[in-house]
């Protein structure tokens, strides 16, 4: 399906674009609501697993902003090269943002792994001291 931009009202082409969009979004928060509750609800663990998906969410988040960063630059400038029908620099601009994100994929498992280290003390009397790190 192809949706031309270039006629009709704009707000109804927005309003058709975001809507799909906001639905997604809503969506994915009910997932991570629900999965908090029933986190939080296992037996023995449930707070010391929502400290876990505390700590991984603002990581999440950071590569999220990574991610969004070269999409709103190179999304544009590839449809613009497109667009002119010039195909070769619009596969240059896919290849670069692709290896800009590969690359700082590596950078940021890198930092991670680097500087992992224990979150604290065994609370768990089943889990060893090396199961509590932060990655």
């Amino acid at each position: 399906m192809q949706n031309d931009f270039g006629t009709g009202k704009i707000w109804k082409i927005i309003l058709a674009q975001s809507v799909p969009l906001m639905f997604a979004q809503l969506v994915h928060l009910l997932y991570n609501v629900v999965d908090r509750i029933y986190i939080g609800h296992l037996e023995g663990i449930g707070s010391l697993a929502l400290t876990g998906i505390g700590l991984a969410f603002p990581l999440t988040t950071l590569i999220a902003a990574f991610t969004n960063l070269f999409a709103t630059g190179g999304a544009p400038l590839f449809a613009i090269a497109r667009g002119e029908g010039n195909e070769e620099r619009a596969g240059t601009i896919l290849s670069q943002v692709f290896g800009d994100l590969l690359f700082t994929s590596v950078i940021l498992f890198l930092l991670s792994w680097f500087f992992r280290k224990p979150i604290t003390p065994s609370a768990h009397p089943t889990r060893p001291m090396s199961t509590l790190t932060s990655i």
